[in-house]
Formats: structure tokens, C-alpha cells, sequence
């Protein structure tokens, strides 16, 4: 259970389990967890793995408008709006760069707590432990049940 303050002298209590989405399956035993944290893990690492992919190719587009914009420095043969044209360019696929490099960030997070959860539901250390994977295995797997609904994109955290 977990408790909020909503008047100063007494934490009002709610029911944990009832923060949990009204949808996600019910557990009838362990192999439908594990199976269902296994796919969220597969889908985890395939995000990381893609973002990883799509930021290597946003930081060679910025090598390439840093090239376009260097080789005509000097001497300058180019008129301004040129210049200008090329250093937009430049803003914009470095831009991209810092978005791609956060989508990775992000990709990795969820990733490492898939891992987590499911180690957490390999190896419980108490009772409690379990019930807290599985709620997180819950949320994993309504995760990637969204990301396939929606064809590959990732939600926005």
C-alpha cells in the first residue's frame, strides 16, 4: 500500500494494485510473465538497437554539412546566402543529432529496467519483490503492446 498526504495529520492510503492499468492481463503463472517480460525486453533492446542506428546516421548528415560549410571557407568563394543556407543546414541536422542522442538515452533506460524487472522476477529476494516485478512487468509489457499498436513508436517520457 502506499500512502498520500492529503491532510496534514493523516496520509490518506491507497491501494497500490489499483494504480496499475485496468487492462494489463492477469498473471496465471509464471511463464506468461516471463514470457511477456522477455518480449518486452527483445522490444526494448530492438528500440536501443534502431535509435542507435538512426543517431549514426544523424551524426555522418552533420559531418557532411560541417564539410559542405568548411570547404569554401578559405578562401571564400561563396556569397552569404550560401553561407547562410549551409549553416541553417548545419543547425538543423545537429539538431537532429541532440534528438537522436536522447532517443538513445531513453532506449537504453528502458532497457536496463526491463532487465531489472525481469532479474527481479528470475531472482526475488522476498515475496514482495515479485509482486512489485510483476506490477513493473505489467507496465512493460502494456508498453510494448502500445509500441506495436502505434507501429514502432516509442512513447514520449
Amino acid at each position: 500500500m502506499t500512502t498520500t498526504a492529503h491532510h496534514a495529520r493523516r496520509p490518506a492510503r491507497r491501494n497500490a494494485s489499483r494504480l496499475v492499468d485496468a487492462g494489463a492481463p492477469r498473471y496465471n503463472g509464471d511463464e506468461d510473465l516471463t514470457s511477456d517480460l522477455s518480449g518486452a525486453l527483445a522490444a526494448s533492446i530492438t528500440a536501443r538497437l534502431d535509435a542507435e542506428r538512426e543517431l549514426r546516421v544523424a551524426e555522418t548528415a552533420r559531418g557532411h554539412a560541417a564539410k559542405a560549410l568548411e570547404k569554401n571557407l578559405w578562401p571564400m568563394r561563396l556569397d552569404e546566402p550560401t553561407r547562410a543556407a549551409l549553416r541553417a543546414e548545419y543547425a538543423a541536422t545537429d539538431a537532429e543529432v541532440q534528438h537522436r542522442r536522447a532517443v538513445v538515452e531513453r532506449a537504453r533506460a528502458l532497457e536496463q529496467a526491463a532487465r531489472t524487472v525481469q532479474d527481479a522476477v528470475a531472482h526475488p529476494a522476498r515475496d514482495d519483490d515479485r509482486e512489485t516485478a510483476a506490477g513493473l512487468g505489467r507496465v512493460l509489457a502494456a508498453w510494448q503492446r502500445f509500441r506495436d499498436a502505434q507501429g514502432g513508436v516509442q512513447p514520449a517520457f
